[in-house]
């Protein structure tokens, strides 16, 4: 058989692997649409932990970073220590007579409070992720390496 013959009959190999190509993408794309939605916060957070420099470890949800400070929303349990402050239409929290920083909720037994940290306030700041790897994932890997094989082939 010829080059031309087998370009235009095709080889039986490459129409196998094509067809279980399309079954298991198809089989992936049902399984990923057949999973449950991902759960989405309503506010934007990461888990962060910051080991402060002048002692003590401080965890909240790592809100954002601005003007090179880490913004970060903790809870402070409510204590004879914790007062809040009015000011310029913003609730600020002091702990022992010094400004921590924004209220943002106050619930029954603590506050959470947005506190902006600067570089020399902290030594380290470790933020927490997940990783997930299913099934999908691994059937895409494997897809992604017969693919890779196909194209060295051709």
């Amino acid at each position: 058989m010829s080059r031309s013959d087998r370009l235009r009959t095709g080889s039986p190999l490459r129409s196998v692997g094509g067809l279980a190509l399309v079954a298991l993408l198809a089989c992936v794309m049902t399984g990923c649409a057949g999973a449950p939605a991902w759960q989405f916060a309503d506010e934007p957070g990461v888990p962060v932990e910051v080991d402060l420099r002048y002692g003590g470890t401080l965890e909240g949800e790592l809100v954002g970073f601005e003007e090179g400070a880490l913004i970060v929303d903790h809870a402070l349990p409510k204590s004879e220590d914790l007062e809040g402050v009015r000011m310029d239409g913003r609730d600020i929290v002091y702990v022992a007579g010094v400004a921590t920083g924004e209220a943002v909720e106050i619930r029954d037994f603590d506050v959470v409070v947005r506190e902006r940290l600067f570089p020399s306030e902290y030594d380290d700041a470790r933020v927490r992720s997940r990783a997930y790897f299913g099934w999908g994932a691994a059937v895409a890997a494997v897809l992604a390496f017969f693919l890779v094989q196909l194209l060295e082939e051709q």
